[in-house]
């Protein structure tokens, strides 16, 4: 052992070299990483908003005119106020009631054909938007084994956490006198 004190064996510190210009690169690597990180949570950020934003009355117009080209009931029901539709449906929107009609519907692409367009439209009353807690939309469509359009009206109502809903008395199948769910 040596001196008091002493550290025997160990090897003297030597200075460490810094590549300076590989230093730099690694400093503007990392920058422009963080960089395109950041971006990236921007857009995702963006995404997340739309997907997160309630659907517009407009929205829920178009999504029950694409139930209809696509035949995709199930999807229609789900937009469908279960409230009961004074006078005409007192009971609950249950399977039962869910099932009688998509069933319904789906007869109707069966004997009339299936669901060729749809659009929808919006009313305004002397160039007056619609406003309140109830908005109309009419639907036009066409089926493939019928020649004339067919007009149906749809109401929509304002929930209370502010999406909408189709109102379970609205025409579901553009028969006058038709009952629906």
């Amino acid at each position: 052992m040596g001196a008091a004190g002493g550290t025997a064996g160990v090897a003297p510190k030597r200075p460490v070299k810094v590549n300076r210009t590989a230093a730099l690169r690694l400093t503007l690597l990392l920058a422009i990483l963080l960089l395109l990180v950041g971006f990236a949570g921007i857009g995702a950020v963006q995404l997340l908003q739309r997907a997160m934003r309630l659907p517009t009355s407009d929205d829920i117009a178009q999504l029950v005119c694409t139930a209809y080209t696509t035949q995709n009931y199930d999807e229609l029901l789900t937009i469908v106020d279960p409230t009961p539709a004074q006078p005409a449906q007192t009971g609950p929107f249950d399977d039962a009631t869910r099932t009688a009609l998509a069933k319904t519907l789906k007869d109707l692409d069966t004997g009339s054909g299936k669901v060729t367009s749809c659009t929808y439209q919006e009313p305004k009353f002397d160039n007056v938007p619609q406003t309140g807690s109830r908005l109309q939309y009419v639907l036009t469509m066409r089926r493939s084994n019928v020649t004339l359009d067919i007009t149906m009206l749809i109401t929509l109502v304002h929930q209370p956490d502010g999406s909408w809903k189709v109102w379970r008395g609205s025409d579901f199948t553009g028969i006058p006198g038709h009952p629906t769910g």
